[in-house]
Formats: C-alpha cells, structure tokens, sequence
C-alpha cells in the first residue's frame, strides 16, 4: 500500500496535552468551517484531477531532500509516480511498482475497517481531501507564499494514538479555493511538505491509467499478494 512503501506523509503522536487542549476548544472554529467547506464543494464537483507536485522532507537537522511527483484521480482510483516508484489503485487492487528491484507488488484495496486498523499517516492519493473527516481545525492566519494569498489551517487528529503526527498545516489559495500545499508536523522535529506545482481538473481519464496489468511489462517480476 501507498503509505506503508513510501511513508510519504507519516507524522508525529501528539505529546502534551496543550496542543490538543486547545485544538479541542476551538474544533469547530468557524471561520476555519467556511473554507474548508468551500474547498470541499469545490473539489467534490471535479471529476477528475491531474496535479504534479513536489515533496519537501526536511529533517530536523535542516537537511532538506526534495523530489518531484504526479498524480491523477478519478473517484477513489489513482496513480502516482515519485522518484522510481510507481503506485495504483484500480478500485479493487493495488500495484507498488518499484523501478530499481524491477518489481511490483499487487495486493487488495484495504476494506475500511483494515485501513483504520493500520493507519500510521496518510497517502498521497489523499492530500486534496484529507481534512474533510478525522480532524479538528482551526484557522491560523493568511499570509503571501510565493506570490499566493494562502489562508492557512491547522487540522489536529482526532485519533492521535493513530497517527504518526501532531498537526497538518494546510494552506489554501484563497483565490481559486484550492489547495496550495500541506505541511505535516512530526514528532521527531522533521516536516514534510507538499507544494503543488501544477493542478488541471476534469481532464479525460481511461480506467486503464489505474489498472497497472491493462499493459505488459516484461522483465518486471509481479508478487501477487491476493493470491493463496
């Protein structure tokens, strides 16, 4: 699965109460409320969407890796590319193909109940709609981000025992009521970043993109999980 191979997105458990204390007074700030609804009807009326990004993890010795990324949706399928790997979801199977061991691993989409079992952070396939259920928020400040008028929104987990992070910074281009990037907080002191670099809705998408199998590709073992 996505977040298991590349924990791309794994952030910290909340350790001190403060945060949380605070977080809990003001879970339904209502200014927060307003844009994170308009950015959800938005969102939910594209059918599709193609983005390319780039992924900022800084440790916290400052050390900075960055890598570029694509992404295309359609509904709960997707397909992601990020530096050798590549990750589908067909609806009903899974695919993790990693270019530099010339494999790829097909497994089952996880039933709802498996994915709550098992979350520890958050996909990628996720980052344009991932605050619309599992979070407190509240609306922190706007501010300019490399000539954008972001608003930006602290979302805190309900659930922090299962979570890698304390807080998920999201910032919104307050213009297009869009997601401009989302920051996550770990509890090592590291972050990780997400910066949209390129977003394009309602694109046409063949369910083959999703199907890592609608292709041959020779010379790349497949270890097939959902098989006995």
């Amino acid at each position: 699965m996505f977040k298991k191979n590349l924990a791309v997105l794994c952030l910290s458990l909340v350790l001190f109460n403060g945060p949380m204390l605070f977080a809990q007074k003001e879970a339904l700030d209502p200014k927060a409320k307003t844009i994170l609804d308009e950015l959800s009807h938005k969102t939910k009326a594209f059918k599709t969407i193609k983005a390319t990004f780039t992924l900022i993890t800084e440790g916290k010795d400052k050390k900075k890796d960055e890598q570029e990324g694509s992404i295309q949706l359609k509904g709960s399928k997707y397909k992601v590319n990020l530096k050798g790997q590549e990750f589908y979801n067909n609806g009903i199977f899974t695919w993790n193909y990693v270019a530099s061991a010339k494999e790829t691993t097909k497994d089952f989409v996880p039933k709802a109940d498996e994915k709550e079992k098992k979350k520890k952070g958050l996909d990628i396939s996720k980052m344009f709609t991932l605050y619309e259920e599992g979070y407190k928020y509240r609306f922190e400040k706007e501010e300019i981000q490399d000539g954008v008028n972001v608003q930006i929104i602290d979302l805190y987990p309900l659930n922090p025992d299962q979570q890698d992070f304390h807080t998920i910074k999201l910032m919104i281009d307050k213009n297009k009521k869009q997601i401009h990037s989302v920051r996550f907080l770990n509890r090592d002191g590291s972050t990780r970043t997400i910066l949209i670099k390129s977003f394009t809705p309602d694109t046409e998408m063949s369910d083959d993109i999703f199907n890592y199998e609608s292709i041959p590709h020779p010379g790349i073992h497949l270890e097939d999980m959902t098989k006995d």
